[in-house]
C-alpha cells in the first residue's frame, strides 16, 4: 500500500476511478504514516492530498472531496494541501488557516495566483506566510476574512478586487 500510494501521489494521472474514492487515500496516508520517518510522511502525505484533489478536480468533485479532507484528515501533521500553493478549481471558498502551518505559518509559499472561482477568503487563511511576496485575487472573490493575511510580513504586492464587499479586521495586521 505504501509504494501505491507513493506513486499516486507522483502520477495523480494514473488515480483510476475507482480509486479516487477519499476513503481509500484515507488508509493510504495512515499506511505512509507507518512506514517512513514523520518528516518524510510528511512530504508524501501532503503530495498524495494534492494527487487526491488533481484527480477530484478532473472528475468534477474536488469542493465534496475537499469538504471530505477538511473534516476527516487535516491535523498537524498533513495539513492543508494548500500550503504548498496548491488550490483546486471548482472549489468557491479557501478554508480558515488553510495557506498556513497553525501558529507557525508558511515559510515556503512566495506567490499565490487564486482561481476565479473563489468568492471567499476566509479567516487566517494566509496566516503567518512569512515569504509570501505577492497575491493575485480575482474579481470572483467578494469577501476577505479576519487576519486573512495577518503576519505576511514580506507581502508587497496585492490588489483588491473592486466587487470585494466585505473585508475584515486586521486583515493586514503585521504586513510591511
Amino acid at each position: 500500500a505504501i509504494e501505491t500510494s507513493i506513486v499516486f501521489a507522483e502520477h495523480p494521472d494514473m488515480i483510476d476511478e475507482e480509486y479516487a474514492d477519499f476513503s481509500y487515500f484515507y488508509t493510504a496516508i495512515d499506511d505512509i504514516y507507518g512506514g517512513y520517518n514523520r518528516n518524510d510522511a510528511k512530504a508524501y502525505a501532503k503530495r498524495l492530498v494534492i494527487a487526491i484533489l488533481k484527480r477530484a478536480e478532473e472528475l468534477g468533485n474536488a469542493e465534496d472531496v475537499l469538504n471530505k479532507i477538511e473534516s476527516e484528515l487535516y491535523d498537524e501533521d498533513c495539513g492543508y494541501p494548500f500550503y504548498l500553493g496548491y488550490i483546486p478549481k471548482g472549489i468557491t471558498c479557501l478554508p480558515a488557516i488553510s495557506f498556513s502551518d497553525g501558529e507557525w505559518g508558511n515559510k515556503e509559499l512566495e506567490n499565490i495566483v487564486i482561481p476565479d472561482t473563489i468568492t471567499t477568503i476566509s479567516d487566517k487563511s494566509f496566516y503567518n506566510c512569512t515569504s509570501l511576496i505577492s497575491a493575485v485575487i480575482p474579481e470572483s472573490v467578494t469577501s476577505i476574512g479576519d487576519e486573512a493575511f495577518f503576519g505576511c510580513c514580506s507581502l508587497t504586492n496585492i490588489i483588491i478586487p473592486a466587487g470585494v464587499k466585505n473585508i475584515g479586521n486586521a486583515v493586514f495586521f503585521g504586513c510591511e
